[in-house]
């Protein structure tokens, strides 16, 4: 059995956490048995300012929420923009490399651990743009994209 099916308590939490950090929010389970969430999540400032709305897939592992299993999450828009590979730290199949599991810091355990990964997630993306606007310069002028 997978987890969302011993735990569909928490698979209606993480749903509902989800549904309201993601804009045009879908939940389900795939072809594989894998619960996931998708949807639009907005890369913002401090004051509110939208930066950027990017799609992602977040896939939750079987064996979630056992630790050092944290979900992954796939960039579903922005492929024909950014590069992907190399320091972009997006895997080749589009997967964000967020950290290391067992250096996150979050506790998986824990009902509310979406938020913390939202928040990892968001600072990420935040970087990503930063870094994939340099490359895109990087291919201008020459210079290496840090």
């Amino acid at each position: 059995m997978q987890w969302h099916e011993v735990m569909p308590h928490r698979w209606e939490q993480e749903k509902s956490i989800a549904a309201a950090m993601l804009g045009d929010f879908e939940a389900g389970i795939d072809s594989t048995g894998c619960a996931f969430v998708c949807g639009l999540f907005s890369v913002v400032s401090e004051h509110g300012h939208v930066y950027e709305t990017i799609k992602i897939r977040i896939t939750y592992p079987p064996n979630f929420p056992t630790r050092n299993q944290p979900p992954s999450v796939y960039l579903e828009s922005h492929r024909g923009r950014w590069e992907k590979g190399g320091d972009s730290h997006i895997e080749y199949d589009w997967r964000l490399c967020l950290f290391v599991p067992s250096e996150s810091g979050i506790d998986f355990q824990d009902a509310n651990s979406l938020n913390d990964f939202f928040a990892v997630v968001h600072t990420f993306l935040f970087k990503q743009r930063v870094y994939q606007r340099r490359l895109v310069r990087s291919q201008l002028d020459g210079k290496k994209a840090v």
